[in-house]
C-alpha cells in the first residue's frame, strides 16, 4: 500500500524526491573526487618520494638548518636531504622556487626530469619546469636572472622537470645558489632514508627526541606524511558536506510536506481503512514506507546522477594531478542509509497526525 500510494502522484514524488536527489548528487560528486584526490596523492607520493622520514613544520614554516645536521650524526641514518625555499625574482617575475642538495635530493626522491639532470646543478645553475621552459621559451643552456633581496644573478638552465608533489615550484636551485643569492639557511623540508638494517624504532625514537622541544617540527614516515597531506582535503570536504546539509533539510521538509497533503487528501480513505481493521500504528507504518520510498528514491537517482558528473571531473582533471578514479563506496552506502532514515524521520509529524484522526469523522469526509 505504501508502494502504491508513492506512484499515486508521480509528479508530485518526482518533484519531492528531486529536492534530495539534488544534494545527494552534490555529496556523491564531492564525495569521489575527494576520495579520488587523496588517492592520486597517495600514489604521487608513493611514486616520488623514497625517503622513510619526513621532517617538516606543521605550519608550513621554514625552521632551522642545524636539525637536518642534528639528524645526520643519528645512528642509522644512511642519508640526509634538506630542501629550502623562498620567493624569488626569476627574469623579473616573484616566484617561489626551491633549494635542494643535488647528490642527496636524488637518492630520496624521484623526480621527473625531462631533459638535463638535477645533479648537475651548483652556485651558477638553476632547474627549471618544463611549463616554464615553454611558456618562456628557456631550453636547457639558455640563461635565467635569478635575484632576491636586491642580489641579481645569471643562472643557466640544466634540467627541466615536470612539476609532481616533491619539486612544486617552477623554478629549483642548489643549496649553493641559494646561498650565493643570500637567502636566509633555514630548511623547508628535511627527508631522511634509513640504514638497510637499522632499528627503525630506536632510530622514530631518537628522531622524536631531537624534536621533542619543537612543537611546530614533526617526524613522519611515509604514511603519516602522506595522511597530513590528506588533510586539507578533508578539512574542505567537510564544509562542502556541511553547506549541502542544508539541501538535505530541505528535502526534508518537502517530504513533511508531501506526507501531509497526502494525509489530508485521504482522510476518508485513512478512516476506511481504520475501521477494518488497520491499527494505528500500521497506518504509521505505511507512511514511514511511503516516505523512505521517497527518500532513497531521491538519494539513488542522486547517487548516480553524482557519480557521473563526478567521473566526467575526474577525466577533465586527470591532467591536473587527479588521476586515480576512486569511488568510496562505504560513503555511498552510509548517504541512502542516512537517506533511508530521513524519510523515518519526515514521517514523525504526518504519521502522528494520520493516527490521530477520527475515524467516524474521517469516514463522513468528503
Amino acid at each position: 500500500m505504501a508502494e502504491q500510494n508513492a506512484r499515486r502522484n508521480p509528479r508530485r514524488t518526482a518533484a519531492t524526491a528531486s529536492a534530495l536527489m539534488i544534494g545527494v548528487a552534490l555529496v556523491t560528486m564531492m564525495a569521489v573526487l575527494g576520495a579520488s584526490a587523496k588517492a592520486s596523492l597517495d600514489q604521487t607520493l608513493a611514486e616520488d618520494i623514497v625517503a622513510d622520514y619526513v621532517v617538516a613544520n606543521a605550519v608550513g614554516q621554514a625552521f632551522s638548518a642545524t636539525i637536518a645536521s642534528d639528524v645526520e650524526a643519528l645512528p642509522g641514518v644512511a642519508e640526509v636531504a634538506r630542501v629550502r625555499g623562498a620567493v624569488l625574482e626569476i627574469d623579473g617575475d616573484r616566484d617561489f622556487a626551491f633549494g635542494v642538495e643535488p647528490a642527496a635530493f636524488t637518492s630520496v626522491a624521484r623526480p621527473d626530469v625531462v631533459t638535463g639532470s638535477l645533479e648537475d646543478l651548483d652556485a651558477d645553475s638553476v632547474a627549471i619546469s618544463t611549463e616554464l621552459a615553454s611558456s618562456e621559451g628557456l631550453p636547457v643552456g639558455s640563461t635565467v636572472t635569478v635575484g632576491f633581496a636586491g642580489e641579481e644573478r645569471p643562472l643557466r638552465v640544466v634540467a627541466t622537470y615536470t612539476e609532481d608533489s616533491v619539486l612544486q615550484a617552477d623554478t629549483t636551485l642548489s643549496l649553493e645558489g641559494f646561498d650565493a643569492l643570500g637567502v636566509p639557511p633555514t630548511d623547508r623540508t628535511v627527508y631522511v632514508v634509513a640504514e638497510p638494517g637499522a632499528d627503525r624504532a630506536a632510530l622514530r625514537g631518537d628522531l622524536d627526541a631531537l624534536v621533542a622541544d619543537l612543537p611546530t617540527v614533526s617526524i613522519n614516515d611515509q604514511a603519516e606524511f602522506a595522511a597530513t597531506q590528506r588533510e586539507p582535503i578533508d578539512q574542505l570536504l567537510f564544509i562542502v558536506y556541511a553547506l549541502l546539509g542544508l539541501a538535505v533539510v530541505i528535502a526534508v521538509l518537502g517530504i513533511v510536506n508531501t506526507l501531509a497533503l497526502s494525509v489530508i487528501e485521504r482522510v476518508r480513505e485513512i478512516g476506511l481503512l481504520r475501521a477494518v481493521g488497520l491499527s494505528r500504528r500500521q497506518l504509521r507504518t505505511m507512511l514511514r514506507l511511503e516516505s523512505v520510498a521517497i527518500a532513497v528514491l531521491g538519494a539513488v537517482l542522486g547517487i548516480v546522477l553524482g557519480l557521473a558528473f563526478a567521473l566526467a571531473l575526474q577525466r577533465s582533471l586527470a591532467d591536473d594531478g587527479i588521476d586515480v578514479l576512486a569511488i568510496p563506496g562505504g560513503q555511498l552506502a552510509l548517504f541512502v542509509g542516512v537517506a533511508a532514515l530521513v524519510g523515518v524521520l519526515a514521517a514523525v509529524w504526518p504519521g502522528r497526525r494520520a493516527a490521530r484522526l477520527d475515524m467516524l469523522r474521517a469516514i463522513g469526509t468528503d
